[in-house]
Formats: C-alpha cells, structure tokens, sequence
C-alpha cells in the first residue's frame, strides 16, 4: 500500500496483476477489498516483499508463464487453543480432511513454535556461538585488566612503600589503586562503545527485538563490563594495601 497507494485509501480500487519476469496481464482487474500488514514470507531475517491474498476460485487455470508452483502449494493454517496439543489437534484435521477428499494428502504438519524454531535455527546457531565467543572475550578481558594492574602494582611497589612510610593509610592506597584503574575501565568502555556502534550495524540482521543501538543493552554490558573490570582491579588493589613498608622501600 505504502509503495503502490502512497497517502491515498486502495480500499475499492482496481488493479491488474502481472506475473513477473513474464510480462502476462490478467485480462479481468481485481478490486481491492481490505490491507493487511507485512507478511515476512521469505523468513524472519529477510525483507517482506510486495504479498497479496487473492480468491482461489479467482486463479486462471494456468498460471502466466507456465509455472503451477501456486496451485500446489496450498497451506491450512489453525488456530490453537490455549493448552491444545499439536498431535490431538493434527488427528482431528486430518480427520475432517479426509471426510472432505479422502484422496487429498496432508504433510507437513507442525505448530507455529516450530516453524519459527525452523526458520529461526541457523541464526540461534550464529548467537549461540557469537554467545560464547562474548564469555570467552569477557573472561580474557578480566584476565587483562588484572594483569595489567597486577604489572602496575609491581611497577610502582617503592612508591607505595614511600606512600606507606610517610603514613599513608592502607586505605589510601586503595583509594589510588581503584582510581586509577576506573580511569582505565572508563577510557575502556568509551572506547568499546564507540567501536560497538561501528560494529552492531553488520550483525543487525541476526538481531531480532532489539535494534543495533539499543541503549538499554549497551548500558547492560557498560555495567557488566565494569563490574568484571572493577572484580579483577580489587584483587592487586588489596594486595597493595598489604605490603610492608620496609620491603617495599627495598624493591627495585
């Protein structure tokens, strides 16, 4: 309606279809009768093209171009009730097709749940993995950031021990320690957010109900990101708060 009836109401006009890429018309135009909302017929990760319902006592005989793929595929959709089971409801339709035309096959039969865990199993696939790669990518970043404070800590041992020597409080050290280290967490996230926002865009077709620059889901992994940043600072912080004064004067 959008592409075809911009800024006017179809509902009563007539069109004529044409089977693409044969350039057939059909001699008779069809009236419009009612819009319905986009139909994802090619799957939930694709487009949703230009998709009409029309009479089947309408349809020619043969199909323009000599295709009679549409004639052949004729699906039922039913609506359960809440509770229902799939295979009690299936008996019962294939029951009542039968009594309708005992020679009219039935296959394929599968509940809504199922036909979305079909179309959607490759992309679960994809975020699973890209899943696990985020734990492991997690795991390795808390590994740094604690090496890289544990290296610091090391590094600047003869200056906590002059801090400590002048009367510094252990709580102190603690204190420059985690400052320095959330100055780092936060140049981090600025930085990875920055990136992320590069990046998300070339993903957005695995993403469904969320789009590239959620902000809720940013702001969840900022929080998460600093939570695992501030778990491995603490533990070289604390164990610079323990050294001795007298040692730490004698480090090189």
């Amino acid at each position: 309606m959008r592409r075809y009836f911009p800024n006017e109401d179809p509902i009563g006009k007539q069109i004529r279809l044409r089977y693409d890429p044969y350039p057939t018309d059909e001699n008779r135009p069809r009236q419009i009768v009612g819009v319905v909302g986009d139909i994802k017929q090619r799957g939930l990760a694709r487009e949703p093209i230009p998709f009409m319902y029309s009479s089947f006592l309408q349809e020619p005989e043969v199909y323009p171009g000599g295709s009679i793929v549409a004639h052949l595929w004729q699906d039922l959709a039913v609506r359960m009730a809440p509770g229902a089971r799939v295979g009690d409801l299936t008996k019962a339709i294939r029951q009542i097709v039968t009594e309708l035309d005992p020679d009219q096959p039935i296959a394929n039969v599968m509940s809504m749940d199922q036909v979305l865990r079909q179309d959607l199993g490759d992309t679960r696939s994809y975020m699973q993995l890209l899943s696990i790669f985020a734990v492991v990518a997690v795991f390795l970043a808390g590994m740094g950031i604690y090496g890289v404070m544990s290296y610091y800590v090391t590094q600047h041992t003869h200056d906590i021990g002059i801090r400590m020597a002048l009367g510094a409080h252990p709580s102190d050290i603690l204190r420059w320690v985690s400052t320095l280290s959330a100055k780092l967490v936060l140049l981090g996230i600025v930085i990875g957010v920055g990136l992320a926002l590069g990046l998300t865009r070339a993903i957005s077709a695995l993403l469904f109900g969320v789009t590239p620059t959620d902000p809720t889901t940013f702001l969840i992994v900022a929080i998460t990101l600093a939570l695992v940043a501030c778990i491995a600072c603490y533990i070289p912080a604390r164990r610079a708060t323990k050294l001795d004064p007298l040692v730490s004067l004698r480090y090189e």
